[in-house]
């Protein structure tokens, strides 16, 4: 039915179905209704879809989302092997996905491009901002009071995993030195807060996508406010 809705010759049909059901692994779900299935096969089923009429590009929004680790794994490497017979766009926020999957990134903020290039080099443009991430337990109200003492520090997003006080929060800050992420952190340890979890990450995509939403745009393609056209 999708081939046909693509306009695939009906005599190539057979073949082109038989292709994806190969090249997405549905082999063995080849004859089973697709709401039966498990969503994994699912968004395999969508790739197969989109790629049966063998288009030059394949636009992905979130191809992993609502996966298990496994199966994260599995549509990475289906989407590795799709390269080289489509150009493939991909739609992301989450950082760790487009590290592992895409050669080249493009940056959207407000509808332009702000940045393009391979991720080392968007890399070498975050310079050596450094970002820390603390994941506390407390009021997500009086994170910013509790460090408005120490300097070199910056809160960039405080998230609350859930409305109840005692739970997880994620907060990310910048810092403009390592000794800073240690009083920060004693602190937020001086103010009541439980400290659950530390990471420190010096540049990379996340120090990048820091600066961008604080709008401290990059010269290039950000300097040049180039729209994303339809």
């Amino acid at each position: 039915f999708a081939a046909a809705l693509r306009d695939v010759p009906a005599a190539k049909r057979d073949a082109a179905v038989a292709d994806v059901v190969r090249r997405c692994a549905l082999t063995e779900v080849a004859d089973a209704a697709i709401g039966t299935l498990s969503h994994g096969f699912r968004q395999r089923v969508g790739i197969a879809q989109a790629i049966v009429h063998g288009p030059a590009l394949l636009i992905l929004d979130e191809p992993t989302q609502g996966l298990d680790p496994v199966q994260i794994a599995e549509m990475r490497q289906l989407i590795a092997g799709l390269r080289g017979d489509h150009t493939i766009l991909l739609s992301t926020h989450i950082l760790s996905e487009i590290e592992a999957t895409c050669d080249r990134i493009l940056v959207l903020d407000e509808g332009r491009i702000a940045l393009i290039g391979t991720e080392a080099e968007l890399v070498a443009q975050a310079g050596t901002a450094v970002v820390a991430v603390f994941d506390l337990r407390g009021d997500a109200a009086a994170v910013a009071a509790a460090i408005a003492h120490v300097s070199g520090v910056a809160v960039e997003s405080v998230v609350a995993a859930a409305a109840d006080p005692t739970a997880t929060l994620r907060v990310i800050l910048r810092v403009d030195s390592h000794d800073a992420i240690e009083a920060a952190a004693a602190a937020f340890v001086a103010a009541g807060f439980g400290l659950r979890g530390l990471q420190r990450q010096d540049g990379g995509l996340l120090g990048l996508f820091m600066r961008l939403q604080h709008g401290e745009r990059e010269h290039g393609a950000a300097a040049s406010g180039e729209a994303l056209r339809p």
